[in-house]
């Protein structure tokens, strides 16, 4: 083997000391040495092979990097322990290093420390953006690698624009299924960007983004069509790889394009086997959103109409999903809702950008927070879900807290499930999937309210009985989608229906008088909707076998 296993235990003592068999103190010069007044030789690193293994990527690029970048700019090395802060535009780093650098560093991520030699006036904020963009992203890229993608395996599953029919197809799955729920991008600017795709100019940095944001589209759209129906045309992964080489115009630190790119990233990452970055990704792109000023109604003052409406559902689309995610991975949010008053976007088709008209539907109706009184239009259905959302992040804050008991909390529950109730009265007439789209997240609110009070409620309780009916809707919901084929899962949706799951199995071992036939279909939707993603993303199977083996004991315990 050219390349043997590393030592687990580092050798962690100097030359010196080691010949001497002394005790070795200190870095970089020992105690020992110093005293001695004696060069220290300190041994190899575990990082050693790679830091020289990027030391000799980038001296190979260094012959060729003008021919591929439209401007000269010197790559900054990247090391596994740090991250180089930005100096002077000419000092900024290009294309192919930025690609280097996350690609290489493995998706760990980059700590500084107190004794890194830092000086205070570092830019902190361009360290935290590199780590999070090379945690999120370098996850995605080697999810299939057995070792860090070079350059040239980027190059080599690079995709050509689909044609037209393939296109066609692709836009159709990303606007009617993740659009709708997320209209946080310009249609018309994605529209023209793929009619201008077989001409794209990238000699801009403007222009360079709008070919990192097509191509993530076309990214998004396959891997839809991928978990949803037949597809045989280029793999998503390859779309992925090509918006990846335009990189550098998406990481511009604190613009609106920044927190589009980290958006789009983490909806690609959703559906993807590797999703360990995103968590990191979206609270960054929440903490942008923040920086911008996105969060408070004064910054809409000083944008036109239309572009106020794109940063209303872009800000909003973000709390969305930071919101989802930090429910799924138990984590705290970026941000309370006490410190937003930014209100949600009109409820208007995505197509109106007539300012004129904007200003004065804003004039006659400004957008409510929790009601909905507006026709529907073509984004309702993600606004709606912006509104339950709301309600969430209540419940989160008031019920799953560590400063108080459980059992103290139990009066918010009858008027939290009143503010629920009231939402879903409200809902407008709308398609089956759009219903039934609503009414999972409906459930799903539900259930996350109950769950924390199954261990103190009596088995009687009615609350119980609600909480077991909520999972199992949910699962029931889940079916139908997949029945469908109009969902493309993601770890949400898996996280969502194992938790589901496991509550109603929950639910009948505190109380087996609650088994029903209804009960019994409900499970069985479960495990189908689980069997479906499964056979389409096989990470999946190991949480299908462990829920079967839950409602197996179930079973035999009724």
């Amino acid at each position: 083997d050219e390349n043997p296993r590393p030592s687990k235990r580092a050798r962690k003592s100097c030359e010196r000391c080691r010949t001497r068999k002394q005790k070795c103190h200190g870095f970089p010069v020992c105690a020992n040495c110093a005293n001695a007044k004696e060069q220290c030789i300190q041994p190899p690193g575990p990082n050693q092979a790679l830091l020289e293994r990027i030391s000799f990527l980038e001296s190979q690029l260094a012959a060729y990097a003008n021919a591929l970048l439209p401007e000269k700019l010197d790559p900054v090395p990247f090391e596994k322990n740090v991250v180089s802060p930005t100096n002077s535009e000419e000092e900024r780093r290009s294309n192919i290093a930025d690609i280097v650098g996350f690609l290489s560093l493995g998706g760990e991520a980059a700590y500084v420390g107190s004794s890194s030699g830092f000086s205070l006036a570092t830019n902190l904020g361009q360290m935290v953006q590199a780590t999070v963009w090379n945690k999120a992203i370098a996850a995605t890229v080697n999810q299939t690698q057995q070792k860090p993608i070079s350059i040239a395996d980027l190059k080599r599953n690079s995709a050509s624009p689909p044609n037209n029919d393939m296109g066609g197809r692709i836009l159709d799955a990303y606007f009617t299924r993740l659009h709708l729920r997320y209209p946080f991008l310009d249609r018309s600017d994605i529209l023209e960007r793929h009619a201008n795709r077989f001409v794209q100019n990238n000699s801009s940095p403007k222009d360079q983004y709008g070919t990192f944001k097509i191509y993530m589209i076309y990214a998004i759209g396959a891997t839809m069509l991928k978990l949803t129906e037949q597809y045989d045309y280029t793999p998503p992964e390859n779309f992925f790889m090509t918006a990846l080489q335009y990189i550098s115009a998406a990481r511009e630190s604190h613009s609106v394009h920044n927190v589009e790119a980290m958006t789009l990233l983490v909806l690609y990452n959703l559906r993807s086997p590797s999703n360990s970055g995103i968590w990191y990704m979206i609270g960054l792109a929440m903490r942008t959103c923040v920086d911008l000023g996105l969060h408070r109604e004064a910054h809409y003052g000083n944008v036109s109409p239309y572009e106020g409406q794109l940063r209303r559902r872009l800000f909003w689309t973000v709390y969305f999903l930071e919101r989802v995610i930090a429910v799924s991975v138990g984590r705290p949010y970026s941000i309370a809702d006490r410190d937003i008053d930014a209100s949600l976007p009109l409820e208007i088709d995505d197509t109106v950008r007539d300012d004129s008209l904007i200003a004065r539907t804003l004039a006659v109706s400004p957008s409510p927070t929790f009601q909905a009184s507006r026709p529907s239009s073509n984004i309702t259905l993600g606004i709606q879900c912006i509104r339950l959302k709301r309600l969430e992040s209540h419940i989160q804050c008031t019920i799953y807290r560590v400063d108080k008991p459980i059992a103290s909390l139990v009066a918010k529950i009858s008027p939290t499930l009143k503010l629920l109730e009231d939402w879903h009265r409200a809902l407008p007439p709308s398609t089956p999937y759009e219903s039934d789209y609503l009414n999972m997240h409906y459930y799903k609110a539900v259930r996350l309210l109950l769950q924390p009070f199954l261990m103190i409620l009596p088995p009687t309780d009615q609350r119980v009985a609600l909480c077991l009916h909520a999972s199992g809707q949910i699962c029931q919901i889940f079916k139908r989608l997949h029945q469908r084929d109009s969902y493309g899962h993601s770890f949400i949706a898996l996280h969502s229906t194992f938790i589901a799951g496991v509550t109603m199995c929950y639910c009948l071992f505190l109380s087996p008088t609650l088994w029903t036939f209804t009960v019994s279909n409900d499970l069985r939707a479960c495990s189908s909707a689980l069997f479906v993603m499964a056979e389409r993303t096989p990470v999946v199977k190991k949480y299908r076998d462990a829920l079967e083996n839950v409602i197996g004991a179930t079973m035999e315990f009724l």
